[in-house]
């Protein structure tokens, strides 16, 4: 045996560029000029009794990295294999079966972000709800029932809240690619087809069990394909007419001065 007492160094190289040591504490391998290399096709790191290993290197092989003389990781051709979770942070982790589990976050930081956009992606809002934000601002909701609310707390299947809500539905394949719009303003609900006039002779139709029932044309023109009953009046301007029978056969109306019963038709 070769003894060295504490704070002695075995040197190698010219300038003593490695060094090996122990400093009454620890000991250490200190390498000043270069790199250190550890030779040989297999190398292991062990506790001191060799009852335990923390880590195994294999030539033209895998790493792998042990807890407690337990594999955690190892590398293949293809990356890595890792054996329990995966903990990011004090938070966030991945779990054996590839769940992937993070902070609760917020609207102004969801957890689920972007790098270099940290305020827009998914965050957990409550239990069983989630929320999407924008900007650092919610933009949509799901809660546990599967209610959508748009810019507030869903209490119906899909809820919408705007200082100016609108749906749009464009047809993508038709010609102009015309527009219609379903909106509210001020309690009002507002129907609009084909809202910039691309198509000539739109309409809006009221279809139940299959059947059209009310169609409203470009005119104002209403068909009504059953029976019209009436607990108040019904008002109409001068000209516009009550049309009956299958061929327009019975006209009513007034015409600013006189009023008309007009049969046209046989």
């Amino acid at each position: 045996d070769i003894d060295f007492a504490d704070n002695d160094k075995a040197t190698f190289g010219t300038g003593a560029d490695l060094q090996i040591f122990h400093d009454g504490t620890n000991t250490s391998i200190r390498n000043q000029t270069g790199q250190l290399y550890i030779r040989s096709t297999e190398v292991r790191i062990t506790n001191d009794g060799v009852t335990e290993h923390m880590a195994k290197f294999f030539e033209n092989g895998a790493t792998e990295l042990n807890f407690d003389n337990s594999k955690k990781l190892e590398t293949l051709t293809d990356g890595i294999k890792i054996t329990g979770k995966i903990n990011i942070g004090s938070d966030s982790r991945i779990e054996a079966d590839g769940v992937f589990k993070a902070a609760h976050g917020s609207e102004s930081t969801p957890s689920y972000n972007f790098l270099n956009d940290n305020d827009n992606g998914m965050f957990r809002v409550t239990t069983n709800t989630i929320g999407f934000s924008t900007g650092g601002t919610e933009r949509l909701r799901i809660d546990s029932s599967g209610r959508v609310g748009i810019g507030t707390t869903p209490t119906v299947t899909l809820d919408i809240e705007s200082a100016s809500p609108i749906i749009k539905l464009t047809d993508s394949d038709a010609t102009g690619t015309p527009e219609c719009e379903i909106s509210g303003a001020g309690g009002d609900l507002i129907l609009s087809a084909d809202k910039d006039g691309e198509k000539d002779g739109s309409k809006i139709f009221f279809k139940i069990d299959g059947n059209t029932d009310v169609t409203i044309d470009h005119d104002g023109n209403v068909d009504i394909g059953g029976k019209i009953n009436l607990s108040d009046n019904l008002d109409m301007p001068d000209n516009a007419k009550i049309v009956l029978g299958a061929n327009d056969d019975l006209e009513i109306y007034h015409d600013g001065t006189h009023s008309h019963i007009r049969e046209v038709g046989t």
